[in-house]
């Protein structure tokens, strides 16, 4: 069986574009004020009506709730619109640059079946929640869930700062599939929405038949990479 758990979708960084930007638009669902910056404490410069279209700047950041905000074309200059009112459409899927991600992102594969608190004092996880599930302590911060019981037996990242293998969500899939592939582990499935790799197991795990301990699950979209999640077996 694999436990799977879904973080909450938040980006901690801005992701890196290689590939060009389609022309895209902002679409109001609120009232919704624009300000200066990415976030609650930048200075208002004007409100728009629901349903209202702004041209999109092929810049998305994300403030400290974890919340994404647009840059937007408004009255002749730039602003940022929160994506809580508002929604991005006609953009291609952001792509991360390996060049610009080597050496800046957190690996996470040597905190599998760590001390889970350690693991989530030493990554710096603030927010704790128990739930029913066969990994039932779990403790995030927006971007990334570790989940167990005494060891770290889930992950669940989406979003830039974080690697498993060296692969990341915003990656393409094919760039990913090599990564998981130089890595040592095994292609177990894949479709155009869903990638499945197995983990060799340690010596510290239970195995299958095969000698695999656990799976990770690459979630796509438009040919990148947009969930990661990395679950024990657990029987």
């Amino acid at each position: 069986m694999k436990t799977r758990i879904k973080s909450v979708p938040a980006l901690l960084l801005t992701l890196v574009l290689i590939a060009g930007m389609a022309l895209a638009e902002v679409r109001t669902t609120g009232n919704v004020n624009l300000r200066t910056g990415p976030g609650l404490d930048f200075e208002i410069v004007g409100s728009v009506a629901p349903d209202a279209e702004l041209a999109y700047l092929g810049e998305t950041r994300t403030d400290s709730r974890g919340v994404d905000w647009y840059l937007v074309e408004f009255k002749g200059g730039e602003s940022w619109i929160s994506s809580r009112y508002s929604e991005l459409s006609g953009e291609e899927v952001p792509v991360a640059s390996v060049s610009e991600m080597d050496g800046e992102w957190v690996e996470l594969s040597g905190y599998y079946l760590c001390d889970l608190v350690d693991a989530a004092e030493r990554l710096g996880l603030t927010d704790y929640a128990e739930m029913d599930s066969e990994a039932p302590y779990s403790y995030s911060n927006g971007a990334l869930v570790l989940a167990g019981y005494d060891l770290v037996e889930h992950m669940s990242l989406e979003g830039a700062g974080y690697t498993l293998f060296g692969a990341a969500c915003g990656m393409s899939v094919s760039e990913a599939r090599e990564r998981l592939s130089e890595a040592g582990l095994a292609l177990y499935c894949e479709n155009p929405n869903l990638v499945v790799f197995e983990h060799p197991a340690g010596g510290n795990s239970i195995y299958d038949a095969n000698g695999f301990d656990s799976c990770i699950n690459l979630e796509c979209r438009d040919g990148a990479v947009v969930l990661m999640d990395w679950s024990t077996y657990t029987g």
